[in-house]
């Protein structure tokens, strides 16, 4: 069996939340057989020979706290919110093309997607390639 090269992707890998920790674990598990494991985060705080630091992917980079600003409470947005909504997408999807490309991944293992609501999984739709 060939080893894999996993890639972890969030918004966050460091500290100690849920996600940073539970997301280690898996990480042991993955390379007691034979796994590499690599990751993709806005705040980091693993190896960076094994990682890609994307400061726009964390959710408390300037952009993306202005984006809830402007979402959060509000009936429909702003034709501007849009555009720096897709102008984000863009350089996220150039990012994780990047990480995979780097690392030659072959799975990815995309942390607390499914716990996004509609408005942030609108930003984050082109992890299934759209």
């Amino acid at each position: 069996m060939n080893p894999k090269n996993i890639g972890f992707v969030s918004t966050r890998f460091a500290g100690t939340d849920g996600v940073s920790l539970e997301a280690s674990k898996w990480a042991q598990v993955l390379e007691k057989n034979a796994c590499r494991c690599y990751w993709f985060a806005g705040k980091l705080d693993r190896d960076p020979t094994k990682s890609l630091l994307v400061p726009e992917a964390f959710f408390q980079y300037t952009q993306n706290q202005w984006i809830n600003n402007q979402v959060f409470g509000r009936k429909g947005r702003k034709p501007i919110v849009t555009e720096v909504i897709h102008t984000l997408r863009s350089l996220l999807k150039v990012q994780l093309y990047r990480f995979i490309n780097r690392f030659k991944i072959d799975i990815l293992i995309v942390e607390n997607l499914t716990n996004l609501d509609q408005s942030h999984m609108k930003r984050f739709r082109f992890f299934a390639g759209a």
